[in-house]
């Protein structure tokens, strides 16, 4: 272990802490005091309280003094923040949550930690090019992508996507006008490639560019309303600011802890708890509470990936899909999308043993993504590839969402470009 600690990497794990202890606050005295109704629990139990808190501990140890790039720091920053912090405190106040949900996410994390230590040599021999030529490209494919939104939608855009309260309206209009085709390039625009343009630009001080792809992110979200795609927007020009990539954490982490303060107090003072609402219960316990709820229905009864490519395997036995079943039996909606990420999407396919299984193969997703050595200035992609694991399955996080599509942009495009760093 490396005892000579970059400044910034201590400040980010004291930030960590810090935010560990506010979220066990919040738990306790927002998210179960306004939405006990949605299966929150308050159960308290000394010995899992005693157990988490070691257990966490040992977590920060190890995220402070094992050895490992500024981007696998990054990440076990971030999944510690957004799957460790929120499932191990619902772990103390939930007599029903599965032990094996801890186990799989302290099994991820060692991984990511063990796999940091691992030095693997690159392979690939394809010739770089300028930033220029990859921008190029990346614009060129971002206009055939493009197209079909545009014959199907125009410019019929709307401003009423910015009210939350047209949401799902907005996506009921456009989803029936989209094709199977149209949600993939959907993904695939927002979450990868227009992300990618937009940092190029910055890079190469093309502002027109910068604008011209920031302008069609805001165009997706126009027609769409998805949240996530002006989340993107926001993300990726925030990250793409900072070459240190411990500086870029740690001023993350101490603007995240900020917001959640503020809306805490917000919250106090005027009893609007939308702000707190969105940040603290939907980004980080609903998710949480999720992986408990899939555990819960699918204990014994795995589905072998049956509703997806492996149906000719075995027969799925419901009459909906994963995440409305999971509405429909816990939330008694058939409308809501229960959507849930790859540690109780590896239970639910395959028992405990896929949970396992799923947490290895993404961490062996990021370790593929440490070795090409990427820019920090693309840490933005990450974070959103980080929220997608978190909150959709594992192969249609690859597939779907754009895993697959980033690892060959990274390996022709992003690779090496971090000699721009420190």
């Amino acid at each position: 272990m490396n005892l000579i600690i970059n400044k910034y990497k201590l400040l980010s794990v004291i930030t960590i802490f810090i935010l560990f202890f506010v979220m066990h606050y919040l738990y306790v005295n927002f998210v179960f005091n306004y939405f006990e109704y949605t299966n929150f629990k308050k159960e308290f139990n000394l010995y899992r309280l005693i157990f988490i808190y070691l257990a966490f501990i040992i977590i920060i140890f190890f995220l402070l003094f094992s050895k490992s790039s500024s981007f696998l720091f990054f990440i076990n920053s971030i999944f510690t923040l957004i799957l460790v912090i929120p499932n191990f405190i619902m772990f103390i106040y939930t007599d029903d949550f599965d032990f094996t949900i801890i186990a799989g996410i302290i099994f991820f994390i060692f991984i990511m930690i063990l796999f940091a230590q691992i030095k693997i040599k690159q392979i690939i021999k394809i010739n770089h090019l300028s930033d220029k030529q990859n921008l190029f490209l990346i614009i060129i494919l971002i206009f055939l992508m493009l197209i079909p939104f545009i014959l199907t939608f125009k410019f019929n855009i709307t401003l009423k996507a910015f009210n939350i309260e047209n949401t799902y309206e907005i996506r009921e209009n456009t989803g029936s006008q989209m094709s199977s085709l149209m949600s993939y390039l959907n993904s695939w625009l927002s979450k990868i490639l227009l992300p990618i343009a937009i940092i190029l630009g910055i890079k190469s001080k093309n502002w027109f560019i910068v604008t011209i792809t920031s302008l069609t992110l805001l165009y997706i979200f126009l027609i769409l309303a998805h949240k996530t795609v002006l989340f993107s927007i926001i993300v990726v020009l925030f990250f793409s600011i900072f070459k240190n990539g411990y500086k870029q954490i740690f001023v993350f982490l101490s603007v995240f802890l900020i917001i959640v303060l503020i809306s805490d107090v917000l919250t106090a003072i005027s009893g609007n708890i939308l702000l707190e609402s969105l940040i603290v219960r939907r980004v980080l316990f609903v998710p949480a509470l999720l992986n408990n709820l899939y555990f819960d229905f699918f204990a014994g009864r795995p589905v072998y990936l049956s509703y997806s490519f492996l149906s000719f395997f075995s027969n799925y036995p419901y009459d909906v899909d994963p995440s409305h079943l999971i509405g429909i039996s816990y939330f008694n909606s058939e409308a809501l999308s229960a959507n849930n990420g790859f540690i109780s999407d590896g239970f639910m396919n395959f028992g405990k043993i896929g949970v396992f299984v799923f947490a290895f193969f993404v961490a062996m997703v990021f370790k593929f993504f440490d070795t090409l050595k990427i820019s920090r200035r693309f840490s933005g992609l990450f974070f959103i590839i980080i929220f997608t694991l978190i909150s959709s399955s594992f192969f249609t996080s690859l597939i779907s969402h754009g895993i697959l599509l980033l690892m060959l942009v990274s390996m022709f495009i992003l690779r090496n470009s971090e000699n721009e760093n420190e």
